[in-house]
C-alpha cells in the first residue's frame, strides 16, 4: 500500500512594504489582537483516493489568517458523511480530513465541502471553504500512452482531471487514472496558450494569445465566466500565475499589473525588472502570493527575479523586487516553487542536475541529480518536487525528491519518450499526487504522445 503523503498548507506572515513600513520581509511584526481576523486556507482543494494498491485517504491542512493576529479558535464542519473532519482547534494548528470510502460508488468523483468558522469570541465572524473529492478505483491506475496534441497542460487540485491545450481553440479534459477523454471545452480563444487552476479546483485561467487576454471558465463545465485584457503582444508560451494574497484571488505576469479577480480590476503597477523587460519570463507564486519569482528561460546563464508582494491599500498591492541573479543552469525550460519560498527549483538543459535557490537571496542551496536535459519541474500536493527530463534514450525521465534533498525514486521512460524525448514544461502531477501526466516532445514528432503514469510509491 502506498504510503500516506500529507500536505501541509503553512502559514506564511508577510511583512507589507507599504509607505507607513520599511521593515525587511522577515522583520518581526507586532502581533494585531484588535482588528478582524479572516481566515486563510492555503490548501482550500484536497484530492483523496483509494485503489486496490494504493490509497491517500487522510490530508491535513494548516488553517491560518490573512494577517498577522492573535491566534483565534475556529469550528469546522463537513457536508458529507464519508468526510470526517478535525471539529475544533486554534488558527496555526492542523485541521485533518480523513475519507470512509465504504459504500461509496466506485470510479466516480464523490464531492464535499468543508466550512471552517471563526468561534462565537471573534467578532466579526469570519468563514472560509475546503473543496474535497474522493476517488475510488475500481482497479489500479496503469501506465496509458496514445495519441495526441499538448501545447500545455494543467491538472484540477480536487477532480481527477487533466487539461491540455493543443494549441487550437479547444481545451481537451482527460481522467488522470485511465486517460479516458471526459470532455472538450470549445470555442474558448482562437489560440489557447498557458493554463492555471485555481487553488479550489473551481476555475480554469486560459490565455487568448490572438486576443491579449486571459479567460476564466468554469472548471467543470468549460462554460466563460469573464475576460481580462492583457497588455499586448504577448507571446504564444505567456507564462502566469494564480496566487489569493489576502485570501482574494490575483493573477500575475511578468510586464503585466496584478490582476483582482473577482472584479476584474488591476490592482498594482505593471511587473517590471526595472530595465528593459524580461526575456521569454516564465512566472510561479506561492500560494499566499507573498512572494513571486521569474525565470528568464532559454538564456546561457539563466537569470532569477524575486519579488514580496504587500498590501497598500484600497485592495491594491505593491510588488517590490527582492533579488536577481544570473544561476549556474542555462537553456531553462521550467520552474517550481514551494509553498513557504524557501525553494525555488528551475529545469535547465544543462548542467544535468536539479539545483535548488532560495528565493529571496537567490543563493543555491540544494543540488539534485538527473540526466540530460532537464526541462520540467512542479511541486506535487505533498510538497515533493517532481522534476522531468527530455530523456531521449535514457532509462528514467522523471525523478522525485523530497524538500531534504532525498530521493523517493525514478519514473521510467515509456518506449515512446524514450525515442522522442519528453516534451518542455509539458508536465503535471494529479490532485493526490498518485499519477503524472506529460507528453513526447513535438520537435522530433509532430504527432505527440499523451502518458499517464504512476509516481514512485
Amino acid at each position: 500500500m502506498k504510503l500516506l503523503r500529507f500536505s501541509f498548507g503553512l502559514l506564511v506572515s508577510c511583512v507589507f512594504a507599504g509607505a507607513a513600513s520599511s521593515m525587511p520581509p522577515d522583520a518581526a511584526v507586532p502581533t494585531d489582537t484588535t482588528s478582524s481576523a479572516s481566515l486563510f486556507i492555503e490548501t482550500n482543494g484536497v484530492a483523496l483516493s483509494k485503489f486496490p494498491s494504493h490509497s491517500r485517504l487522510k490530508a491535513s491542512v494548516q488553517i491560518g489568517l490573512t494577517s498577522k493576529h492573535a491566534p483565534v479558535s475556529w469550528v469546522a464542519a463537513s457536508n458529507a458523511a464519508w468526510l470526517t473532519v478535525t471539529q475544533s482547534g486554534e488558527t496555526g494548528q492542523i485541521l485533518t480530513l480523513t475519507a470512509n470510502p465504504a459504500g461509496l460508488p466506485t470510479d466516480t468523483v464523490n464531492s464535499a465541502l468543508v466550512t471552517v468558522k471563526t468561534g462565537a469570541a471573534v467578532t466579526p465572524a469570519s468563514t472560509a471553504t475546503i473543496t474535497v473529492s474522493f476517488w475510488a478505483g475500481s482497479t489500479d491506475p496503469q501506465l496509458m500512452a496514445f495519441s495526441g496534441q499538448a501545447v500545455a497542460m494543467a491538472t484540477n487540485p480536487v477532480t481527477p482531471w487533466v487539461y491540455m491545450s493543443t494549441g487550437s481553440s479547444i481545451i481537451n479534459v482527460f481522467n488522470v487514472y485511465d486517460g479516458q477523454l471526459v470532455t472538450t471545452f470549445k470555442h474558448v480563444a482562437p489560440t489557447v496558450g498557458q493554463m492555471v487552476v485555481s487553488s479550489d479546483g473551481s476555475e480554469l485561467f486560459a490565455v487568448d494569445t490572438t486576443n491579449y487576454r486571459i479567460v476564466e471558465l468554469n472548471a467543470a463545465t468549460g462554460k466563460t465566466i469573464k475576460t481580462f485584457d492583457l497588455t499586448g503582444p504577448i507571446q504564444s508560451d505567456f507564462s502566469f500565475a494564480y496566487a489569493r494574497p489576502a485570501g482574494k484571488a490575483t493573477l500575475f505576469a511578468p510586464g503585466q499589473a496584478a490582476i483582482d479577480v473577482a472584479t476584474g480590476a488591476k490592482i498594482s503597477a505593471p511587473l517590471s525588472n526595472g530595465g528593459g523587460g524580461f526575456y521569454d519570463p516564465l512566472i510561479q507564486a506561492t500560494p499566499d502570493g507573498a512572494i513571486l519569482v521569474i525565470l528568464e528561460r532559454g538564456l546561457d546563464p539563466a537569470s532569477l527575479y524575486s519579488y514580496e508582494v504587500a498590501q497598500s491599500g484600497g485592495g491594491n498591492l505593491t510588488i517590490s523586487q527582492i533579488n536577481s541573479a544570473g544561476i549556474v543552469g542555462e537553456n531553462c525550460q521550467a520552474m517550481a516553487i514551494n509553498k513557504t519560498a524557501s525553494m525555488v527549483y528551475p529545469a535547465c538543459g544543462a548542467p544535468y542536475e536539479f539545483d535548488v535557490y532560495d528565493a529571496k537571496t537567490l543563493l543555491q542551496i540544494q543540488t539534485l541529480p538527473a540526466e540530460p536535459y532537464p526541462n520540467n519541474a512542479v511541486i506535487d500536493s505533498d510538497g515533493y518536487f517532481v522534476g522531468g527530463i527530455n530523456g531521449l534514450y535514457e532509462a528514467d525521465d522523471v525523478f522525485v525528491y523530497n524538500p531534504a534533498g532525498y530521493s523517493l525514486g525514478n519514473v521510467p521512460t515509456t518506449t515512446y519518450s524514450y525515442g522522442e524525448g519528453q516534451g518542455s514544461n509539458l508536465l503535471v502531477t494529479s490532485g493526490d499526487s498518485l499519477r503524472v501526466i506529460s507528453a513526447t516532445a513535438a520537435v522530433y514528432n509532430a504527432d505527440q504522445t499523451l502518458m499517464f503514469r504512476n509516481l514512485p510509491p
